[in-house]
Parts: structure tokens; C-alpha cells; sequence
């Protein structure tokens, strides 16, 4: 069994319980001890559990993310590669030649990029992740739009962005997110200028899909942008909540 879906498992098994020992985990999964110490290492510093003295508690649900609190986008990039990369791969499969799309900051929207650059395609973004990942050989036209420069999260925001941003009109809007809830139907962000753009990026858009990965239904941003049913779908690799969000879809 590969670390993902072992972890996977660890996930659902935290759902039902609160705590679970490394005793537990070895005889549900039929791995070492070592094996279980080195998944739970990563998806500790995921922040998808609290390590203890001999096992694992569920993280709280519903702990808030603030743009201070939120590591760089340099170092999430990476953390949840697979996952990402499913969700990208079916975002693309929306995305036909001739349309004009946004993608938004963060690591799940960027990897998007790798799945559309052969495509005559115009993306209007203020994901730096995404504007470093392009070649010359691409198809894929891509518009960077001006604006106030985060170091941290790699993206550009601000007045000077939204004007820019106003100014089309998209087919496919891809939004990236801290966190959904189930059971208020929200979506969250980091910030009020994270919202902003989520928010007007929605109203040019026909359809709009947030793009998240597992961890994001344990994680509650401090700004809420939107209602889950104001989206066409939510595209994930949680498939605990497909029942509570009509709209979610299990990549």
C-alpha cells in the first residue's frame, strides 16, 4: 500500500475517533512501526494531526488560517503533490481552446498550468507559482495583471490587480481556498484581499470551481468569500463529504 493511501486511511480512521495509538495504526495497515512514524511525520507538518506519546489526535476542526499564520507557497507546494496533481488534471479537462480563464494564488490553481499550456487558451492569473512554470514553447497565452506583490504566497493583489481583473470575461474561473465547511456550506480565506479577488473573479466568470485538496475540509480561513452552492463544483480528494455538498466532486 503506497504512503497516500495509507494516509488516507489514517484520515477516515481520525473521523471516527479522537485518538488513535501507532499500536493501532500498525495492526489496521500491516506496516512497520517506522513506516506509520514516517506518514505521520508528514501529515503532521500537513497539519492534519497532533502527534502524542505513542499515537495521533484529530486536529480541531474548524482552527482558523490567517495570511501570518499560513506557511510561504514555496513550501506547500509540495506537500500534497499527488492529490494536487489529480485535481489539476480533471480542472483541465473543463478548459477548451478558445476560452478565456482565470487562475487564482495558490499551489493547487498553479499546477492547473501543466495540464493547459498546449492549449490556444488566454489565463488571466495573479499566481507567481504558475507565471514561473511557463516555456516558450507554449500555446497558452498568459496575463499577469499588475498589482501590489506578496513575497510569501508568490501572488499579486490589490486595487491595481482587481482593475485588471474586471476587465475580462471568463469562462472557467479555478479558486483556490483554505478551507470549505460542510456544515456552514462556506468558503474561506486567508485575507479581505484574497477575498476581493475571489469574489469579483466569480461575478466575470460563467462557471467557477474551487480547487482543494483533502486538508482543506479540516481548515477554516478567517475571511468567509462565499457560500459552497455560489460555485459550479468544488473539485477534490475528499470523499467523506460528497453526501453534505451537492456540488463537490471527488477527483
Amino acid at each position: 500500500m503506497i504512503s497516500l493511501k495509507r494516509r488516507e486511511l489514517i484520515e477516515e480512521l481520525l473521523l471516527i475517533q479522537d485518538t488513535v495509538t501507532v499500536a493501532e495504526l500498525v495492526d489496521y495497515l500491516q506496516v512497520s512501526t517506522a513506516t506509520i512514524r514516517r506518514d505521520l511525520l508528514i501529515m503532521e507538518k500537513e497539519g492534519l494531526l497532533i502527534r502524542m506519546h505513542g499515537g495521533i489526535r484529530r486536529k480541531e476542526k474548524g482552527s482558523r488560517v490567517s495570511e501570518i499564520g499560513e506557511l510561504p507557497a514555496r513550501q506547500k507546494l509540495d506537500l500534497r503533490a499527488a492529490e494536487k496533481l489529480r485535481i489539476a488534471r480533471y480542472a483541465a479537462s473543463f478548459i477548451q481552446d478558445g476560452e478565456c480563464i482565470f487562475i487564482d494564488s495558490g499551489t493547487t490553481p498553479a499546477y492547473i498550468y501543466d495540464f493547459i499550456r498546449h492549449k490556444s487558451i488566454l489565463i488571466v492569473t495573479n499566481n507567481l507559482l504558475l507565471i514561473g512554470n511557463i516555456r516558450s514553447t507554449d500555446h497558452a497565452r498568459v496575463i499577469l495583471g499588475a498589482g501590489d506583490y506578496n513575497s510569501q504566497h508568490h501572488l499579486v493583489d490589490g486595487q491595481l490587480f482587481l482593475d485588471v481583473l474586471m476587465q475580462f470575461n471568463f469562462q472557467h474561473a479555478f479558486i483556490g481556498v483554505s478551507g470549505y465547511d460542510c456544515l456552514t456550506h462556506t468558503l474561506t480565506c486567508t485575507s479581505l484581499n484574497a477575498s476581493s479577488i475571489k469574489k469579483h473573479a466569480m461575478q466575470q466568470s460563467l462557471h467557477t470551481y474551487v480547487v482543494a485538496d483533502s486538508s482543506k475540509r479540516t481548515e477554516k480561513g478567517i475571511v468567509t468569500f462565499a457560500k459552497t452552492e455560489e460555485v459550479t463544483a468544488i473539485l477534490t480528494t475528499a470523499c467523506g463529504d460528497i453526501q453534505d455538498v451537492k456540488n463537490l466532486i471527488s477527483c
